[in-house]
């Protein structure tokens, strides 16, 4: 096994991404609700982020882990992680799906799990963080599976939950990980998957 070894320059690039992201996080921390709440909607209201998406999603999780119990930055920040994770390349979806943002996505599904319109928006943000690459999600498969399915139980005549869960089951099963499939059984998967 061979050592990576890196430039100088390489790794001044890797202290500034680093130093950028806990910026980025620690500035939506210190906004208030308000304000935390009209920033959120601007972001879901901008269709054009191109290289900004990855910026967007460390604002969000920092405003969600600051707001949990607040359902309108808990339903709003799930739904700007979603649009991040269909525009992010390979990598940068990765790291999404893989750390922060999945964490906030299922604890915002746990913060209000009578709320519609924040299971709805946590069951598209699960699937679309593991549409392209289920195994992005690691060792948090159990955790957004165990949100998803709850959600299907709940709302087991709301179509929109329906579809967007049962997406959302797909993905994560297709890292075909025999624990996944171990896992579902455990938490009663075919009971919330029947019409």
């Amino acid at each position: 096994m061979s050592a990576v070894t890196l430039t100088d320059e390489e790794v001044e690039q890797e202290l500034d991404a680093l130093e950028e992201r806990s910026l980025l996080m620690y500035m939506a921390s210190k906004w208030d609700e308000k304000k935390a709440i009209r920033n959120l909607k601007k972001l879901q209201g901008s269709s054009g982020w191109g290289g900004s998406a990855g910026k967007a999603w460390r604002w969000v999780v920092g405003i969600m882990e600051n707001y949990k119990t607040n359902v309108e930055i808990q339903t709003r920040g799930s739904d700007v992680i979603r649009r991040c994770a269909w525009i992010l390349d390979d990598e940068e979806r990765l790291e999404l799906a893989g750390g922060a943002a999945s964490r906030a996505v299922a604890s915002a599904m746990n913060v209000a799990p009578e709320d519609l319109e924040l299971q709805r928006t946590g069951c598209a943000a699960v699937s679309a963080m593991a549409m392209k690459n289920p195994r992005a999600c690691g060792t948090l498969v159990d955790t957004l599976l165990a949100s998803v399915l709850n959600a299907l139980k709940r709302f087991t005549d709301v179509r929109e939950v329906r579809i967007e869960g049962c997406r959302a089951v797909r993905y994560l099963c297709e890292a075909r990980e025999k624990r996944v499939l171990e896992r579902l059984v455990d938490i009663g998967a075919l009971n919330a998957l029947k019409l």
